[in-house]
């Protein structure tokens, strides 16, 4: 749990106040945070695989689901912060595991671009009841204050804030070094991911925050 501890140092502020416990075990990330990560975890890989493998696109259910968790997501941040109201950490584990699941089409899309492989089709309404009941259920099974849901959520956490990283690093890379080149780039991201995790755990550190 340490090592998830670390990659989350400069991710998250991780207050123990505002993480996931339960029988003596604190999330090491704040409920929001796992939320968000997880919920990019379980989309993001078999979105991933349908935009490199077939025709996917960004359409206006998309962007307007993306949107939509979004602005959930960073109202209910701000009124907790205010003071307008305290969100239970549970629901807060729902905005954030909405918000990772209604993004991962477009960062799919992003990604297949940037390699060239993107074509127009929408991703069918059947993917996104799924996605929908799968954070849902998620979200309901934090309810029930299990220890050992929580570690596996952590270990799922750090996995899919690892690959959302290395994807949007890999994008870029591959811009500068060509899309014949894309697995040199997810090698470099590998260590491109690692430097980025280390400079924020040290300014975090460097300035006692």
């Amino acid at each position: 749990m340490d090592v998830v501890y670390h990659i989350f140092h400069g991710l998250c502020h991780q207050m123990p106040e505002r993480a996931l416990s339960a029988g003596g075990f604190s999330m090491p990330l704040c409920a929001r945070c796992a939320g968000l990560y997880i919920g990019l975890l379980v989309a993001l890989p078999y979105l991933l695989y349908r935009a490199l493998t077939e025709p996917l696109a960004v359409t206006k259910p998309v962007i307007a689901a993306a949107a939509a968790a979004a602005v959930l997501f960073a109202a209910d941040g701000v009124a907790n912060a205010v003071g307008l109201w305290d969100t239970p950490k549970a629901l807060r584990f729902g905005t954030g595991i909405a918000l990772g699941a209604a993004l991962s089409p477009l960062v799919s899309v992003l990604f297949a671009t940037t390699a060239g492989i993107a074509r127009a089709r929408p991703a069918g309404a059947p993917l996104f009841a799924a996605l929908a009941v799968a954070s849902a259920a998620l979200t309901a099974a934090n309810l029930a204050g299990s220890p050992s849901l929580l570690i596996v959520e952590s270990y799922a956490a750090a996995a899919g804030a690892l690959l959302f990283l290395g994807v949007i690093h890999t994008a870029l890379l591959v811009l500068v070094l060509t899309p014949r080149r894309m697995l040199v780039a997810a090698v470099v991201a590998v260590f491109t991911v690692s430097g980025q995790l280390a400079l924020l755990s040290g300014v975090r550190t460097l300035f006692g925050f």
